[in-house]
């Protein structure tokens, strides 16, 4: 069956339906037909997901017996004083949404003022425990080059307390490189993960909770 032969059975069948009904369901289909056409589906596909034109028209028939029910006035006035009535029992408290505006100006003095000085001064702290980290590196290298010097002071003959002297400083500062470098580094990445999920729960998130 075709799209026509379908649209034609169910304008048959709505012929007891208001025209205006009528016009306003047979429009309805053919728009989502033309969409569908469009994007590539075939009438069969299209038809079969409209249902058979019988179904159609009992929908539509339906829809227009209850738009056109009369109600009378006195069933109008007993529904308004029942509705009344139970809002005189169960009082609600009005529910109040601020204005988008002002939730829009709400998040940007929210961000220049409390978000932007504080991720600031996060990412300063981590650029500074980077640095010391660094740092510490640097002083277990300069122990390596004391030992180093040592040994050379020594095979020339600066004397053996120099040489000792000289080695345990060497030893001390790749103690202290170490320590440094290897606490600060952890200190650091945890601090940059706390940072990364605190931007993530403010701008992604916006609410959630830090996992």
């Amino acid at each position: 069956m075709t799209y026509e032969q379908w649209e034609a059975k169910l304008k048959e069948l709505l012929s007891d339906v208001s025209e205006k009904e009528k016009s306003e369901a047979i429009g309805y289909y053919k728009e989502i037909y033309s969409d569908k056409k469009d994007a590539g589906f075939s009438d069969e596909d299209i038809i079969s997901e409209f249902g058979a034109p019988e179904d159609c028209a009992g929908k539509i028939k339906a829809e227009d017996v209850n738009d056109t029910e009369d109600i009378s006035p006195v069933n109008d006035d007993v529904e308004k004083n029942s509705s009344a009535a139970s809002q005189a029992e169960n009082p609600e408290k009005p529910s109040f949404r601020p204005p988008i505006a002002t939730s829009v100006a709400g998040m940007i003095l929210l961000t220049i003022f409390i978000s932007i000085p504080l991720f600031a001064v996060l990412i300063s702290g981590i650029a500074g425990l980077a640095a010391i980290c660094i740092g510490g590196a640097g002083v277990a290298v300069g122990g390596f080059g004391t030992i180093v010097f040592s040994v050379v002071q020594l095979a020339i003959g600066s004397g053996f307390p120099a040489f000792l002297a000289m080695l345990g400083m060497g030893v001390a500062m790749i103690g202290a490189g170490i320590v440094l470098a290897i606490s600060f580094f952890f200190i650091t990445k945890y601090t940059a993960v706390f940072t990364f999920k605190l931007f993530k729960l403010v701008y992604i998130n916006k609410g959630g909770k830090i996992k």
